[in-house]
């Protein structure tokens, strides 16, 4: 089962509990994604975050400045593969877009 860290920064779930060997996508790991508000990819090498999906609410916190009880799906990745493309791919097929590339205004 997969499941998010209650407490404090979120857990860095691996990309390959999302995917299976022919790319399907792993029903534990579904709910995951879809309840997450905004889901970042980080490299396990060096540590940077990605924003796939919720720019949105990053530029609202950020507008507002007032803090939010957001939930944060972490997901950790090869940024020297097609590790971030294959996430960007998984939220797109389960929300619908995703954010990464994007500028603020266009979300």
């Amino acid at each position: 089962m997969v499941e998010p860290q209650e407490s404090g920064t979120p857990d860095l779930i691996p990309l390959k509990a999302f995917l299976g060997q022919d790319m399907e996508i792993n029903p534990a790991a579904k709910d995951l994604v879809l309840q997450a508000d905004l889901i970042l990819g980080v490299d396990n090498a060096s540590g940077q975050e990605y924003v796939v999906y919720g720019k949105a609410t990053l530029k609202r916190i950020s507008e507002t400045n007032e803090a939010e009880d957001v939930p944060v799906l972490r997901v950790g990745i090869d940024a020297s593969t097609e590790d971030l493309d294959k996430l960007c791919g998984l939220v797109m097929a389960l929300r619908g877009r995703f954010d990464y590339g994007t500028d603020w205004e266009t979300r």
